[in-house]
């Protein structure tokens, strides 16, 4: 889990909604900006995270004895997924990894109790089941549920009261199978959380009605955290609700005393055996359900009235207000406050009333955002299991074609970026065959066309024999060199836009490939075409200059400085560069002209090495796709043109996508960029 170098945002502007992007396509964030992740009727509740999932427990199918289900959405993909739809309720949802833990109940609606509980666990990578724990009682005499999780670790609530026995915490090792007490003792124990080599649980083997105690696992030893109290009426002291992670514990503390009721937000830290407040404004109103991670504590805050989600940030030590409660004036109501939150891994999320027109607005939609950057590593074995893993996380929905190109040379995928943005396709690399990765990609993504790029010599004719055999229509754009070809597909992307092109184009040099393969973001979010030519005096420049001119472009932006890209003395075209001292600088500056000109976000950056082509071939035209932003960078060290624009947009990035594995961009060069974030 990685860990923050740098203090939160005291002051959060919201903006609602996700930012354009293309129909099924993966979504686009920004840092400080709320999205809905579910809009549903009946309540989405009880969110978990852990990046790049978020579960919660759902009532949108809440029919008859039909209740509650597990659902879960993936912060890359977009993608929102079912994981349970059973009999009875599913609740409680917590997270970690692959697996997802969860309550089963089912009722019996004649007295109202639980007849059957049961605690299980789901693998979101692998789709197995297993139940961990489970009981029959019609008397409510028998129960367990609560489940948390870290790593193979889950502890969750075990009442047994059959045989005089107390309520206790037990564990589950999913790794090993291996069950039983955690920590069995007199009184009741119950709603544990994990984190960090500790659990945490409410107790009332000591003091009144619910201590806080915490089980550190490398030493087996407990500790009490909190120990309540009550005098009488007026004198009384109860905790809820603990969280830890880091060695620290947060809880919420109410009582009365002095004639005077109080509210707050705690924490123990265990290394130091101390107790902070750290909510301290108005503590008569109630404080609820904190959760720590990562050096932030988020709880929800009624102190205006209604809910609203409050921060508090360990190392600036300060309280701010991440989601305001919002009031209007005119209909002297509350039209929008929040409910329960959680945080993990830069994001805060948490149900939230408002009307959406998916039911009542009284019933909850479940909203998050990104308060720092976040690493989303898209990676494969190989190239082409590279651009597969882009294709996934990009078209989560699958895609109705996919341009195929050569992974074995650039020009050909780089000029295609404009058909990838147009048809909402993404960028599959091929060589003298059809990987087995690939084919068993463009069958997920349910796919019916292919354009494939580049003559037989780029791609060889038995390629649209293996493509046609795994059911699609195949069409090929090749010319006799990537000149021609880099030309027949402009020719196909402009005659797909038609009326509505504005007669604008890219320009970069067909000999090199990094201010192309930059551009291609650009090209695919606006369709315009990326022809190749070539320096001042090379015959290669006029006949590009002929073919822009015979297709009708007026305006050209040339990608590259003088040195290796000219538009020809006779052009007659408007032309702008976008060009630095060298690649990366003018990497920083097409995208900065994407951001600024053509409505794309730094919030979702894609970071490829600039020391070679294959990564970022399929990453350009996917981040297009979405409306997100590329940059290059080193292989092994940084780039002060590169560290500085992402340092100046660091209040924006909410995800970093390194394109490739370690050796394309090493972990030193991934640190120093996360670290500005």
């Amino acid at each position: 889990m990685r860990r923050r170098a740098s203090t939160f945002l005291l002051a959060v502007v919201l903006v609602v909604g996700l930012l354009p992007m293309s129909a099924g396509a993966a979504p686009m964030y920004e840092t400080g900006v709320e999205f809905p992740v579910a809009l549903a009727p009946n309540g989405q509740i009880q969110p978990d995270i852990d990046f790049p999932w978020i579960v919660w427990k759902d009532n949108r199918d809440c029919v008859g004895d039909d209740e509650s289900d597990i659902y879960a959405y993936n912060f890359v993909t977009g993608e929102e997924r079912q994981v349970t739809d059973w009999e009875g309720g599913e609740s409680n949802p917590s997270i970690s990894g692959d697996w997802v833990v969860f309550s089963w109940c089912i009722r019996d609606w004649n007295d109202g109790n639980d007849d059957y509980s049961s605690v299980w666990a789901v693998n979101l990578a692998t789709g197995e089941e297993k139940m961990l724990a489970e009981s029959w009682d019609d008397d409510s005499e028998f129960h367990v549920g609560n489940p948390a999780i870290e790593g193979s670790l889950v502890v969750f609530n075990f009442w047994d009261y059959r045989d005089g026995s107390d309520g206790d915490i037990w564990f589950y090792d999913l790794a090993t199978d291996e069950t039983g007490p955690l920590n069995a003792k007199d009184g009741d124990q119950w709603a544990p959380e994990i984190g960090d080599g500790w659990v945490v649980y409410r107790d009332s083997s000591i003091g009144w009605n619910g201590s806080i105690s915490a089980y550190d696992l490398a030493s087996e030893e407990e500790t009490l955290v909190a120990e309540s109290v009550y005098t009488d009426g007026s004198n009384y002291i109860y905790f809820d609700g603990p969280s830890t992670d880091d060695g620290k514990i947060v809880y919420q503390a109410e009582g009365y005393a002095a004639g005077v009721n109080f509210k707050s937000i705690r924490m123990y830290d265990t290394s130091t055996r101390t107790t902070t407040t750290l909510s301290t404004v108005n503590n008569t109103t109630r404080r609820e359900h904190p959760v720590i991670n990562d050096g932030l504590v988020t709880w929800h805050d009624n102190r205006v009235g209604v809910y609203e989600v409050y921060g508090y940030d360990l190392a600036a030590e300060e309280e701010f207000v991440i989601v305001p409660a919002v009031y209007d004036d005119d209909a002297s109501e509350w039209v929008s406050y929040a409910g329960r939150t959680t945080t993990a891994d830069g994001i805060v999320a948490w149900h939230d009333h408002r009307d959406e027109g998916n039911g009542d607005e009284d019933w909850e939609d479940l909203y998050a955002m990104f308060l720092t950057g976040v690493e989303a590593p898209l990676a494969g074995a190989t190239r082409y299991t590279t651009a597969v893993d882009i294709s996934r996380s990009t078209f989560p929905d699958g895609a109705d074609t996919v341009i195929v190109a050569t992974g074995e040379n650039f020009p050909d995928a780089l000029a295609g970026s404009s058909l990838a943005g147009l048809y909402g396709a993404p960028v599959l690399l091929v060589h003298t065959m059809v990987p087995a990765e690939v084919a068993e990609e463009i069958e997920r993504l349910g796919a019916s066309e292919a354009i494939v790029l580049g003559r037989e010599k780029a791609v060889p004719l038995s390629v649209d024999a293996e493509l046609e055999d795994l059911g699609l229509e195949v069409t090929r754009l090749g010319g006799v060199d990537r000149f021609e070809t880099a030309a027949l597909i402009a020719e196909e992307a402009i005659a797909y836009v038609g009326d509505d092109w504005d007669g604008s184009a890219f320009l970069a040099t067909g000999y090199d490939w990094p201010d192309a393969l930059s551009a291609g973001p650009l090209s695919a979010t606006t369709g315009w075409p990326i022809f190749l030519g070539g320096p001042a005096g090379d015959p290669i420049t006029d006949y590009t200059a002929g073919v822009m001119d015979d297709l009708g472009v007026g305006d050209v932006y040339v990608l590259g400085g003088p040195a290796v890209i000219s538009l020809g003395a006779d052009a007659g075209m408007s032309a702008q560069a976008l060009a630095g001292e060298n690649r990366y600088e003018t990497a920083v500056a097409i995208a900065e002209f994407g951001v600024d000109e053509l409505g794309l976000s730094m919030g979702s950056l894609a970071v490829a090495t600039g020391e070679r082509y294959p990564d970022a071939l399929a990453a350009g035209p996917a981040q297009g796709i979405i409306g997100g932003s590329l940059l290059i960078t080193p292989a092994t060290s940084t780039s002060p043109a590169i560290m500085d624009a992402i340092d100046a947009n660091a209040g924006t990035i909410a995800m970093v996508k390194f394109i490739g594995g370690l050796q394309a961009i090493n972990q030193s060069v991934r640190d120093a960029i996360m670290a500005l974030l």
